[in-house]
């Protein structure tokens, strides 16, 4: 996880331990680059998704709509704010600003100190992204797309898309909508496309102003008007329906299936 310039991040993994039992204890903990285990913090609820750096701190959501900012050096909760429903879909983070979105449809809007900045009651979001100062949310189980101003929480426009969408990534300032059979990108002020490719992409992942595809048998970079910069093919299983897993560091990509694992060095 990339932190803030100049301050460096544990690794965080978040667990569940106590064997399966319903007491089990819920937990988060930070590791050092070597491995080493730095802290151990107990969460309200079982932790689903991945820690975020925001500001000095990482934040962590459980479950039960727990939302907990840490100390990334000490495990030390610096606050803590909680959410009118259950947290499924993990916050996103634009500058000074963590939104999250709760199962009832909430949106809410913090700054770095853990204060509310907004809260807007919507319908429950299917997936959501912040690109170019606006907050893209797909109504889950609809066609709808909402656009918010993430400064002031203000409604900006309503559109309808028909596809499946999967994710949204920003990408240099343009909303991506990675779905069932094409990855399409939106202009984030208005809601309109700005344009459309047809790779079925088994996975996508945003790496500063590229996004990268992983199709069956290659990875297919592209560039914020969608021009394809580069094709690879990456050697790992071409069975479409095999699931390929994106992740990538500062100057490294890896793709990784269930059996085999791929790793190139970005250029």
């Amino acid at each position: 996880m990339a932190g803030p310039p100049g301050r460096r991040h544990p690794f965080l993994h978040h667990a569940r331990a106590g064997h399966g039992r319903n007491t089990s204890e819920r937990r988060v903990v930070a590791y050092s680059p070597t491995g080493v285990v730095l802290w151990v913090m107990s969460t309200p609820d079982t932790v689903n998704q991945p820690a975020l750096a925001f500001g000095d701190h990482v934040v962590v959501a459980s479950v039960d709509g727990t939302v907990l900012a840490l100390d990334p050096a000490t495990g030390r909760q610096v606050w803590r704010v909680r959410t009118p429903s259950e947290l499924a879909l993990q916050p996103v983070v634009s500058g000074d600003t963590l939104v999250v979105i709760d199962e009832s449809g909430t949106i809410v809007a913090l700054g770095p100190d853990g204060h509310e900045i907004w809260r807007s009651a919507e319908f429950p979001a299917g997936v959501y992204a912040i690109s170019g100062g606006v907050l893209v949310v797909n109504e889950r189980g609809a066609s709808t797309l909402r656009g918010y101003d993430v400064a002031t929480g203000t409604k900006l426009w309503r559109s309808w898309e028909s596809g499946v969408i999967r994710s949204f990534s920003d990408l240099d300032g343009v909303a991506l909508a990675y779905m069932d059979n094409r990855v399409k990108a939106f202009d984030p002020a208005t809601g309109s496309v700005l344009w459309s490719v047809a790779p079925v992409a088994l996975d996508l992942v945003v790496i500063g102003d590229r996004a990268v595809l992983a199709t069956a048998d290659s990875l297919v970079v592209l560039d914020r008007t969608g021009t394809e910069t580069l094709r690879g093919h990456h050697g790992l299983s071409r069975l479409p329906q095999v699931t390929v897993y994106l992740a990538s560091s500062t100057n490294s990509l890896v793709a990784m299936t269930s059996r085999q694992l791929f790793r190139e060095v970005a250029a």
